[in-house]
């Protein structure tokens, strides 16, 4: 039978395989089973192109909503205001053509668009392209997402414990009693990280990540959250066994909302560092501690649970 490549599913609009006309697939004959898998292909395909296209808009200050691969009314404007500002046709259509323009914009090479890590778990696997590595806790992907759990996890644990961020997160280097997870691809000293997160709990929700040093997951910058300590955020050196807290905001609700958020987190070269949830500042500070190239990205949740929806690591420029 002739098998047509139109499809709505995972709450995508509908797409084509081909992403766009600017990219066609002729039908395919083939058998049902065959059919499925092609299609199921053809929609985590798409996924990652438009969750690509939307990690460039955001890096060039388009607002896209989330980085979540789901083409919605956002992106699509964003779409459209890129196109109309580079003389390009306006559709709005997300299409692997745009994301190449995207890709050689000489505004694109100045921030710096090649990620040394992504991943955004379509592919149902965390262990595997990029391998993470599981320290404490429990994991799954599914839906598209890294779905993060403590050790043993049941609602009352989730409501245990609440207190300073920094001082439980950051007392010891035990990692035990944590959910932690670490990718070892080698962070740069200037880096944006880019992060689709969700964290949700009866009581409380804490967690903290970012890039380390060494061996050890929590030596490094850390940006740490805990929604029981009046909604504290904070970026925390850490340097030995001594934690600093580097820059500070309270009353952020928004991270254990249950709701995804958008937080991205840069440094440049001077060690000017600044993070935004859902494009709105949150943080600034400069520090210089640190200067070399960093071993790893790791996330570490304290209570609650949490959803990594997509996570990409650039260097900037």
């Amino acid at each position: 039978m002739t098998l047509k490549l139109g499809l709505r599913t995972l709450g995508l609009a509908t797409v084509a395989l081909g992403l766009s006309t600017a990219t066609p697939v002729a039908a395919i004959a083939a058998p049902a089973d065959l059919g499925l898998n092609l299609i199921a292909q053809a929609a985590t395909q798409d996924r990652k192109t438009i969750g690509d296209i939307q990690l460039g808009l955001d890096a060039l200050d388009y607002d896209t909503g989330l980085i979540d691969g789901i083409m919605g009314p956002k992106t699509e404007s964003a779409i459209r205001s890129y196109q109309d500002d580079n003389s390009l046709p306006v559709d709005g259509v997300a299409s692997t053509r745009l994301l190449t323009h995207i890709q050689r914009n000489p505004k694109s090479q100045a921030v710096g668009l090649q990620p040394r890590m992504r991943d955004d778990f379509e592919d149902g696997d965390y262990k595997n392209n990029p391998k993470w590595k599981v320290h404490s806790g429990d994991f799954q992907v599914r839906d598209g997402f890294l779905s993060i759990r403590l050790p043993g996890a049941n609602t009352k644990d989730d409501e245990a414990g609440v207190g300073d961020a920094v001082r439980d997160l950051f007392s010891s280097t035990n990692i035990g009693h944590q959910a932690a997870i670490s990718q070892d691809n080698n962070v740069p000293s200037a880096f944006r990280i880019v992060a689709t997160l969700l964290g949700s709990g009866k009581e409380s929700v804490r967690m903290h990540m970012g890039p380390y040093i060494g061996e050890d997951v929590l030596k490094g910058y850390r940006l740490s959250y805990d929604q029981a300590a009046n909604g504290q955020l904070a970026i925390v050196r850490r340097k030995g066994n001594d934690s600093t807290v580097l820059a500070e905001a309270t009353n952020v609700t928004e991270l254990g909302d249950g709701r995804r958020h958008l937080v991205v987190w840069t440094r440049d070269r001077n060690g000017r560092m600044v993070v935004t949830i859902d494009r709105r500042e949150r943080l600034q500070t400069t520090d210089n501690t640190f200067r070399g190239e960093f071993a790893g990205f790791s996330f570490s949740d304290g209570a609650g649970t949490w959803n990594l929806h997509d996570i990409a690591i650039y260097e900037a420029r």
